[in-house]
């Protein structure tokens, strides 16, 4: 009986031991998942759009940089653009070719982004670049926009 008693108490925490070691393997290989994908890309133009810089997405789209480089979040240089407004750098951006329905992980795309700014300008430039309503959120946009 003692035997059989100290195997039962053992049980549970012999599940719970698995347990953390199956979240620690899995959050390591989550891990290691998204430090390769950072790894390969190059995100030196997201962080330019991020800054604002203009001049420095310039050099980086004239030495060839991916323009449709994500990070690890899937964010892009042009949701960066769309996120400040910033007229100028979705010129240079979409016309580089950046995609103006790539999405981040929450799903939120570009045209998403202005129409949560209200920036009429974004959304039509944005749109004439073949950015669905479909793939932003319709009908948040389709509200946003009537509202603007």
């Amino acid at each position: 009986m003692a035997g059989r008693s100290a195997a039962s108490a053992d049980s549970p925490w012999r599940s719970v031991r698995l347990a953390r070691r199956i979240v620690l393997l899995a959050s390591c290989l989550a891990a290691t998942f998204v430090a390769d994908v950072s790894a390969q890309q190059d995100v030196r133009l997201v962080s330019a759009a991020r800054a604002q810089d203009a001049a420095r997405m310039r050099e980086l789209l004239g030495a060839g940089v991916d323009v449709n480089a994500v990070r690890a979040d899937g964010v892009t240089a042009l949701l960066w653009a769309a996120h400040w407004d910033h007229l100028e750098a979705a010129d240079l951006l979409l016309a580089a070719g950046a995609d103006p329905n790539a999405a981040e992980d929450q799903g939120v795309t570009p045209l998403a982004r202005a129409a949560e700014n209200a920036s009429v300008a974004m959304a039509a430039k944005l749109l004439a670049a073949g950015a669905a309503l479909d793939r932003a959120r319709a009908q948040r946009l389709e509200r946003r926009l009537v509202e603007a």
